[in-house]
């Protein structure tokens, strides 16, 4: 039979007042999400289903760790460009830049050619480079792809390695 329309309410009273002390997440019967935005604003989302109550939301102020806000879009790296060029020699630099999300460390791959397989940190403006050495007879295209720590990736590129002869 379920719990009556004065229960219902009830129990949506006291979740709700528990959301509002400890700040935690809230699937409500009424089909509305609450979420603690920043200190003392709540947004009112809707949502399907009753999942329940969340956890502790810590307050960076009170000795706990900020929080990255949910509501940020988080999306891959991408390549926007890149390059190689002919330092001296058989000394290759790979180059580019990449644009983040700017919430997690940023990597760029670079593999492909014999003995080849580099990892390059994104520097914080989205740039790259390295140096490298090609073997002796060795050409064709390096492939580079970005990634981040949470192995979000670019599209696959490639670079053409082709030294004169």
């Amino acid at each position: 039979m379920g719990p009556s329309p004065d229960q219902r309410r009830e129990m949506t009273h006291h979740w709700h007042s528990q959301v509002v002390r400890q700040g935690a997440f809230l699937f409500l019967f009424t089909g509305r999400m609450l979420v603690k935005r920043a200190r003392s604003v709540w947004l009112s989302l809707p949502c399907l289903m009753l999942v329940g109550v969340g956890g502790i939301i810590p307050d960076a102020g009170a000795g706990g760790q900020t929080l990255p806000d949910p509501l940020l879009p988080f999306f891959p790296p991408e390549l926007l460009t890149w390059g190689a060029k002919r330092e001296t020699g058989n000394l290759w630099t790979v180059f580019g830049t990449v644009k983040t999300d700017g919430q997690s460390p940023t990597y760029v791959a670079a593999w492909g050619l014999p003995s080849i397989n580099l990892t390059i940190s994104v520097n914080a403006d989205g740039s790259f480079a390295q140096t490298f050495q090609l073997p002796d007879g060795v050409s064709g295209y390096l492939l580079i792809q970005a990634f981040d720590e949470e192995l979000r990736e670019s599209e696959i590129e490639d670079v053409g390695i082709f030294p004169a002869r």
